[in-house]
Formats: C-alpha cells, sequence, structure tokens
C-alpha cells in the first residue's frame, strides 16, 4: 500500500508542477505559472531519485531493490503522464 502511496504523490507533484500558461517563445523567459504557485508560493520541485541497478546487493539491501524494481513501471507511467500534460497541441 505504500507503494501506492508514494506514486500518487508523485503523480499529485508532476500534476502540481504542470504549466498553467502557454510556454512563451522568447528563450529567456522561463518561469512559468504552476498549480504550485498557488499552493506554496513558488513551483514545486524534487529532486531526482538516484539510480539504485548498479549498486552492489552488500550495500543496498533486497528490499530497496524490490521496491525500486515493483515502482519502475509506476514511475514510466508518471513520466508518460508528465511529458502528455506538458506538451502544447
Amino acid at each position: 500500500m505504500m507503494i501506492v502511496y508514494t506514486i500518487l504523490h508523485q503523480i499529485e507533484g508532476i500534476l502540481n508542477s504542470r504549466p498553467l500558461t502557454p510556454l512563451s517563445s522568447d528563450l529567456d523567459d522561463l518561469e512559468v505559472l504552476t498549480p504550485g504557485h498557488f499552493l506554496i508560493g513558488r513551483p514545486i520541485t524534487a529532486i531526482a531519485e538516484p539510480n539504485l541497478t548498479n549498486i552492489e546487493n552488500n550495500r543496498l539491501n533486497l528490499w530497496q531493490k524490490n521496491i525500486k524494481n515493483d515502482t519502475s513501471h509506476m514511475e514510466k507511467v508518471a513520466k508518460q503522464l508528465f511529458k502528455y500534460l506538458t506538451t502544447e497541441e
């Protein structure tokens, strides 16, 4: 159940960081209005999760690897959702 909550929070973060205004054609204007501005007064940003696949077993317990493998599909879905929501049509 914890995995589901984690994925839901990731999706919530993606939705709250989605641009609300059209992206400017000016290359110097990178700031866009997002739902995060209304929630916390600034854009919501997150640090990327580290890649755990190449770490030796003695440095990473089996549970962490299993969780990472179980959530990899959901992370792909979340990335596709973010790409879909941020692509201008």
